[in-house]
Formats: structure tokens, sequence, C-alpha cells
């Protein structure tokens, strides 16, 4: 619970700090749209009454979560295509965290650590999607990292994980890119 309170505070923030006018908090509402993985769409791992959907919706009313559970970069666009006209507000904001499951997945394929060629595959369909995105929108992107899960089982995702988010971050500081 705490951790999702905190997930909502700081992409409020980030999306006050990226708006480009001024606005005095909670003045101007544009519209939050969330896109992508679990992270959002975390109804199935959480009590009832706390998943990221609940408390957004809940504290902000103009979010939107059409994030699905278990996701992969290719399903990324689906999950915006029946939410047009909101993607075309240049006022509204959409958040997005993905890639995560594809990692995941690909260790889980080829059963074995996966390794940083590897990484960069699954990376470049993801600036790939953002990219293409981009093209089609004109609300500001903001894109989110890949968090480290607590777990022992996944503690072996840790170094992918912070290259993963090294190469974001890099991505997302690209002249040409409206992502933040």
């Amino acid at each position: 619970m705490i951790l999702i309170q905190l997930i909502i505070f700081f992409v409020i923030i980030i999306t006050i700090k990226y708006t480009n006018t001024e606005i005095e908090l909670f003045s101007f509402k544009p519209k939050m749209i969330f896109a992508g993985d679990s992270i959002f769409a975390n109804e199935k791992y959480v009590k009832k009454g706390h998943s990221f959907n609940y408390n957004i919706t809940n504290l902000y009313p103009q979010s939107k979560v059409v994030a699905k559970d278990n996701s992969k970069i290719s399903s990324l666009w689906d999950q915006l295509t029946n939410i047009q006209p909101i993607i075309l507000d240049k006022k509204n904001k959409l958040i997005i965290s993905v890639g995560g499951n594809d990692i995941l997945n690909y260790n889980r394929f080829y059963n074995g650590d996966i390794k940083t060629i590897e990484i960069k595959d699954i990376f470049t369909k993801y600036e790939s999607i953002i990219e293409f995105i981009q093209r089609r929108v004109k609300c500001n992107i903001i894109i989110c990292n890949i968090y480290f899960i607590p777990s022992v089982k996944y503690k072996k995702y840790n170094k992918i994980i912070k290259i993963w988010n090294d190469w974001l971050e890099i991505f997302a500081k690209k002249k040409k890119n409206k992502a933040h």
C-alpha cells in the first residue's frame, strides 16, 4: 500500500514538473493515462481497495488506467487505441511502464541468464514503440523505469534492470525525444 501511494505521489510530482505551463498544484488537472503492465494493473497482487487503479482514480479522478497485467512492449499501442481523444490533447499526460515482462519472459523462454546483448534487442523494441507512440500523440509522455523486485527469486535480474534503467535515462534525455 505504501509503495502504491509513493508511486502515485511521484507520478503526480513528475507530471507537474514536466508540464510546460506554470500551474498551481491541483488547480489545473490534466488527464493522466497509465499504460503498460502490472505496476499499474496490480489488482491480482494486492488486497481489494489497495490497487494502483483504485488509489489513483480516488486521488485523481481525471486519471485512466489502461495498463494490463502481464503486458509486453508489443501490446502497448493496443492499450491506447480506445482513448485517442485523450492522448491527442497536449495538456494530458501519458505515463508508461513496460518492459519488465519482456525481460522475464525472455529469460523463462531461454531458461538461463539473460545477457546484455539480448536485453539490447528488447530495449530496441521498447525505443521503437515509444517513438511510434510519440509520432501519433500530442500529450506529454512520461516513461517509468523498471523497479527492482525485492524478492530473492528476482535478485538475478538486478544487473539487467540497472542496465535497462540506464539506457532508459539516456533515451529520455535525447533532444528529439518528447518522453521524460
